[in-house]
């Protein structure tokens, strides 16, 4: 027969092993973001020093990055505009069968102005109107020509 002394002594034994394991799992899991976030920061001060070693060799190659970016920007609206022959094009297929080309003349920035016979001017604008391409284009200015009305036209084809 055993002593409740020793009774007790097993038992606390018992409730100790048991409560070990789960407070190694708590441990472990809270050990798993710590983990991270150190091997993280080591990673992330091994890229910095990376960087700062490549920095000067790159130099010169982002300098010339730089420049073509800013040439492209400088061209960019020379080379998105439509072109002189495509905006003619749209211009005689969107014109009202009885309607004709006077003038047309281009700016060096782009600008186009065009005159354009037509005995309704209204019906004329309705049709450029309907042309994405040619939507930007306003009238100037209209004058009675002969017969027909002059419509001078003026703005960037799109």
């Amino acid at each position: 027969m055993r002593s409740r002394k020793t009774r007790t002594a097993s038992s606390d034994r018992v409730v100790a092993q048991d409560l070990r394991w789960p407070g190694v799992l708590a441990l472990l899991l809270a050990l798993g973001p710590a983990l991270t976030w150190a091997c993280a920061a080591v990673l992330e001060h091994r890229a910095r020093a990376d960087v700062a070693a490549l920095a000067p060799a790159a130099e010169p190659l982002l300098a010339r990055a730089r420049a073509a970016a800013g040439t492209r920007a400088a061209w960019a609206p020379l080379l998105d505009r439509p072109t002189l022959g495509s905006t003619l094009e749209r211009l005689a297929t969107t014109l009202p069968a009885e309607d004709r080309l006077a003038r047309v003349s281009s700016d060096p920035d782009g600008t186009l102005e065009v005159a354009i016979l037509t005995a309704d001017p209204d019906a004329l604008r309705d049709a450029l109107r309907r042309e994405p391409v040619l939507a930007q284009l306003r009238e100037a200015g209209q004058q009675r020509d002969e017969a027909v009305m002059r419509v001078t036209l003026r703005g960037r084809p799109q």
